[in-house]
């Protein structure tokens, strides 16, 4: 089936602007074909699965058998998915496709575990951060997120952040545009998460350094060292 997917490359993705749909099967924005693989090498039937987006991947977890949830905007798209499926004897009836756009319907959604989220719907920020927090603490211990179109900035932040999080996620797998996090604990990784327990927000940033003169380094150093560094005075926001 996957074969036959990638062989006839049919054209899931609509063409719309704000006022909405203008043309059905317009575009084809697959993921790599790597990740069908890999979702087809790791997706066991009965998994509870999670995706921002749709298209190919849907398809590859419908051939898994995983309980699905896609959530996208446009209907026309789930629709051309259910009759590709369908012409082709795939199943879809485990799949739960929501129409609506993630970061309104996320925090109405089951808080029931997943097995894996994948985070592939609108890249423009803070969505795809919206789309990891309200998602992160269900992914069970040993779950997977994963991180597509890691070549945008939005993709890039969450996936060096994830890199990052030693205890709570592991780079399991990864490509040019796409990265694969397995969850290493059973405790939450949203809740009572201070910012200094996160090793991404204690890294300084280059354009902070290059702007800081040699006084303020010594000043703010002086003051760590005599105040302690957790000081108001000293402590960034």
């Amino acid at each position: 089936m996957l074969q036959r997917l990638l062989t006839e490359r049919p054209k899931f993705h609509a063409e719309y602007n704000v006022d909405g749909v203008i043309a059905a099967e317009a575009f084809s924005f697959a993921i790599g074909e790597d990740m069908l693989e890999w979702i087809l090498g790791h997706v066991e039937p009965g998994w509870r699965t999670l995706e921002t987006g749709c298209g190919y991947s849907t398809v590859s977890f419908a051939i898994a058998g995983s309980e699905h949830t896609t959530i996208s905007p446009y209907s026309p798209e789930h629709d051309s998915i259910k009759k590709w499926c369908a012409e082709n004897g795939i199943d879809t009836s485990r799949i739960q496709f929501i129409a609506a756009e993630s970061e309104m319907v996320m925090q109405s959604l089951s808080d029931s575990p997943l097995d894996l989220v994948l985070i592939d719907g609108k890249h423009a920020f803070p969505v795809p951060f919206i789309d990891w927090f309200y998602t992160a603490d269900r992914v069970k211990k040993g779950g997977y997120m994963i991180v597509d179109d890691t070549h945008l900035i939005t993709g890039t932040i969450l996936r060096d952040f994830l890199h990052k999080e030693i205890g709570r996620w592991e780079l399991d797998y990864k490509t040019n545009k796409t990265a694969v996090f397995q969850k290493t604990t059973e405790e939450s990784v949203i809740k009572g998460v201070w910012w200094r327990q996160q090793p991404f927000c204690l890294e300084p940033r280059e354009e902070e350094l290059r702007s800081k003169s040699f006084t303020e380094r010594v000043v703010r150093k002086l003051g760590k060292t005599l105040l302690g560094p957790d000081h108001n005075i000293f402590r960034p926001y």
